[in-house]
């Protein structure tokens, strides 16, 4: 999948926005970061080996999971484990999710997960895949990340 995010933390420094691209298979997840106007700005690989985050200069940083290396980048605490369903417009496995709102389609309109609302505000018609979404932070009257999803496929 791929389109834009903003992201907003505690403070007016812990602002970014851009765009993004993230991918999944059973080995691999990869979330690549770039600004508003396309230049690289990370790419996150994890795998059964652990975490890389590596920036537009090459360096890179090891951790043992993806929320540890995104919260060095926004200082956003996000669960590692909900990155994937939460992108999907869906509550994750584990955590139980409370709150749940249902749209016409049967799709979670929001839910509250792992202290965050995760509010889908549009879903393509076809076959409910997320278009719009906005994630904020239960205990933060500032913390959130919007995401706008423009390409979407599947195997």
């Amino acid at each position: 999948m791929g389109g834009r995010f903003s992201a907003q933390g505690e403070n007016e420094r812990e602002r970014a926005s851009g765009q993004f691209r993230y991918a999944e298979t059973r080995e691999q997840r990869t979330l690549s970061l770039f600004t508003p106007f396309g230049s690289a700005v990370a790419e996150v690989i994890a795998n059964a080996t652990g975490v890389t985050l590596t920036d537009a200069q090459g360096a890179q940083r090891h951790a043992a999971t993806v929320s540890d290396l995104l919260r060095d980048l926004f200082a956003l605490p996000l669960p590692d484990a909900v990155l994937s369903a939460w992108l999907q417009g869906l509550p994750a496995s584990g955590d139980e999710a409370r709150d749940i709102e249902f749209d016409g389609n049967g799709w979670p309109r929001r839910f509250v997960q792992s202290g965050w609302l995760v509010d889908i505000g549009e879903r393509r018609v076809s076959d409910g895949v997320p278009q719009r979404m906005r994630w904020s932070l239960v205990a933060s009257a500032t913390v959130e990340i919007r995401w706008l999803i423009d390409d979407w496929s599947a195997p």
